[in-house]
């Protein structure tokens, strides 16, 4: 028996047991037995189980008798002793505890389930004997124990993995066993030095007690009683506790059973005995386990089917992860009505437009030359495009267009210039500092995507990712946009300088170069924009990051998750 097990059979209330498990059995005892290492197992005065031993092996010893609190304990206790490998494991989002506890009731199952793989609460036990079923939870570090209804409803709402596991019990009467009761100087006297009964008399009585327990509950509870009264020590009162008396489950199908009254103790006993043999197979109360052998084999062969059971929704449950797969997958895409082109074709033949809800209503313009709120321009602000291809029913490798496209690092990098970096120049009083690319921003009307800008004369247009042009087409800020993780090496940057200056040498109104980075620049890339500027990027003078000839600030961005942020000039 494992060692948690031990545990916790070890903390039942226990007495000494010197032998006589005739004692045992007329006292409709449930709950455990140890000697010389072996454990003994009883339900109502049947023996359910042994481990390590025989059950004959216990007359006449000695040892410790541990009473269960719920007599669905001994029987779990066991099954779990004598288990082998589980018969499926499930987890509960995909199988509810309900549906296969359904299952196992109606094939009349004989096992257990366990619920405790991924579960923090506590361990959760459903008993099945012929497909009778009494739950057990041990909840929270200090195990608190539950049965019946609350045991169940707390375990169906537990998410976790469960195993079933599949046991044969062969439930064994005391009075068929070759044993007797101790004699003499065996047994020995009582606390009280008296003996109510012979030996003789208390095995006949023992087994007048077993053909008798369906037909006569009340009377054999008295009997049992005032036999204890003087032959064992009290039993702990956590038996008596209407708690565990109403703790038991129901079976499917079946009214529920009446509580006890208050018409003495020995109609309380003989009520929870009866429900004890209920909980039991029709086997078991004839008591006549040598000829039981037909049942137990109807019983292994409805075991069978239910192994079959199982693997059915075993093979239920695969096909229903597959087809959950499925769903997920979506429906198969259906051919858009517009044309469905690489993102790189789309971003070079759409521009974007910096428009207004009303004119009348604050715009940047408005915002540079007044102190005007941000959240008020941002209600107003709008940012369009228009596309040289049919942009209706659009897709950008097989997904919508529309989504593509504000979802770029060029299209957000446009909402950031206009909604973001050009408050927090104003905001931070660099408005002078950086004044070309401040009122740049505000002059945006329309800018292209992975455009080129013509140099004249003969020279080849320089390439870059964002152009924004003012309403006569002059470009006013360049872009530079790198989403790699790599960092942007200093060639990166002096290519980025060379193609500004060109820009800046033949538009007079050419504000600002901007360079963007997924990860960071290293110091060589720095050190460039220092070079190019007129005293450094740190300086303190009129204009921030500003290459003097011909004229243009250059400033260096990161973008992250949550945004792009201005690294040089630091604002």
């Amino acid at each position: 028996m494992d060692s948690r097990t031990q545990e916790r059979v070890e903390r039942w209330d226990s007495r000494p047991f010197d032998g006589d498990l005739p004692a045992l059995a007329a006292g409709d005892f449930s709950g455990a037995v140890v000697s010389d290492g072996a454990w003994l197992f009883v339900l109502g005065g049947r023996i359910v189980g042994v481990v390590d031993g025989a059950p004959e092996a216990f007359a006449g010893g000695s040892g410790t008798a541990y009473e269960a609190p719920h007599r669905a304990l001994p029987l779990l206790c066991s099954m779990k002793a004598r288990c082998g490998a589980p018969r499926g494991t499930y987890d509960t989002t995909e199988t509810p505890l309900e549906e296969i506890d359904r299952t196992l009731r109606e094939g009349s199952f004989t096992g257990f389930v366990e619920l405790s793989e991924n579960v923090h609460s506590g361990d959760y036990y459903l008993v099945y004997y012929g497909g009778r079923r009494m739950a057990v939870a041990y909840v929270g570090d200090a195990e608190r124990l539950l049965v019946g209804t609350d045991a169940f409803e707390r375990a169906a709402d537990e998410v976790g993995s469960y195993a079933v596991v599949d046991v044969e019990i062969d439930v064994r009467d005391v009075a068929e066993l070759d044993v007797e009761a101790p004699s003499g100087a065996e047994a020995g006297s009582r606390a009280d030095g008296q003996r109510t009964n012979s030996d003789d008399e208390r095995a006949e009585a023992a087994r007048a007690t077993a053909e008798s327990r369906a037909s006569e509950p009340a009377a054999e509870a008295t009997e049992a009683e005032t036999d204890r009264s003087n032959d064992e020590p009290p039993q702990s009162t956590t038996r008596d506790d209407p708690a565990f008396r109403e703790a038991r489950d129901e079976p499917a199908g079946e009214s529920a059973r009446s509580k006890p009254g208050a018409n003495g103790d020995g109609a309380l006993e003989a009520a929870d005995r009866d429900a004890d043999v209920d909980d039991l197979e029709a086997a078991d109360r004839d008591a006549d386990v040598d000829d039981s052998e037909a049942e137990r084999e109807s019983l292994r062969a409805r075991n069978r089917e239910l192994s079959a059971t199982v693997d059915r929704l075993r093979s239920r449950v695969r096909t229903l992860e597959a087809e959950l797969e499925d769903a997920r997958a979506g429906p198969p895409r259906k051919s858009a009505p517009g044309p469905d082109l690489g993102l790189d074709e789309a971003l070079s033949q759409t521009n974007l437009f910096v428009r207004y809800e009303s004119r009348s209503q604050p715009t940047l313009g408005a915002a540079r030359e007044a102190r005007i709120e941000r959240e008020a321009v941002d209600s107003n602000l709008r940012l369009e495009y228009h596309t040289r291809f049919d942009d209706v029913g659009a897709t950008v490798d097989g997904d919508p267009f529309e989504e593509v496209l504000a979802d770029t690092m060029a299209f957000r990098f446009l909402e950031w210039l206009a909604t973001e970096l050009f408050f927090e120049i104003r905001d931070t009083g660099r408005a002078d500092a950086l004044a070309d690319l401040y009122e740049g921003i505000s002059r945006i009307d329309r800018v292209e995507l992975r455009s080129a800008v013509s140099l004249g004369d003969g020279r080849d247009p320089v390439e870059f990712d964002v152009v924004a042009y003012d309403k006569r087409g002059s470009p006013l800020l360049v872009a530079i946009l790198d989403d790699s993780r790599d960092p942007i090496p200093r060639e990166r940057l002096e290519s980025a300088r060379t193609d500004a200056s060109a820009v800046a040498d033949r538009y007079p109104e050419f504000a600002a170069a901007l360079v963007v980075a997924r990860s960071y620049f290293e110091p060589g890339a720095l050190e460039v924009v220092e070079e190019a500027t007129r005293s450094g990027f740190l300086s303190r003078g009129s204009r921030l990051s500003y290459v003097n000839d011909p004229g243009y600030h250059i400033c260096l961005a990161e973008a992250r998750s949550a945004g792009f942020h201005l690294t040089v000039p630091e604002l």
